[in-house]
């Protein structure tokens, strides 16, 4: 609650009366529709995974961000970590508070990108690019 308060402040300092993204804008398309209709999700809300700390998540849908967590058949169904929403899936949510969601499920990743030192996902990325100069590759990564 205090997250959207705070921005639309901002907002309001700038001069805008509100900052609205589509769910287009964050990059929902047909195939995505698609997926929800065969999975049956017509009656959950889609948004994005925009932060991840542990076991707690951000959404954005079209309308607002969203506190969100898993429901307890989607975690402990969970074998590993590419399982599990990661900044940048997009999910299927149910709203249950002003600004808090449980995330009922994780639709289908177009891709994966793997860190260096840690094996964490990163999906969704169109663009990977490793540098053949360095000791080390660079991943340079486009959305």
């Amino acid at each position: 609650m205090l997250r959207n308060a705070q921005r639309q402040l901002f907002a309001t300092l700038l001069g805008i009366d509100r900052i609205k993204m589509t769910l287009e804008d964050l990059g929902y398309n047909s195939a995505l529709a698609d997926f929800r209709k065969e999975q049956n999700l017509d009656s959950l809300n889609v948004g994005r995974v925009i932060s991840e700390h542990k076991d707690r998540y951000t959404v954005k849908t079209d309308a607002s961000e969203f506190e969100a967590e898993l429901i307890g058949n989607l975690r402990f169904a969970a074998t590993d970590r590419n399982d599990l929403p990661a900044v940048g899936d997009w999910v299927s949510i149910s709203e249950y508070g002003e600004d808090k969601a449980l995330i009922h499920s994780v639709f289908p990743r177009k891709s994966i990108v793997y860190g260096f030192l840690i094996n964490l996902p990163a999906p969704n990325f169109n663009v990977l690019s490793t540098s053949l100069f360095c000791e080390y590759p660079l991943a340079i990564i486009a959305f």
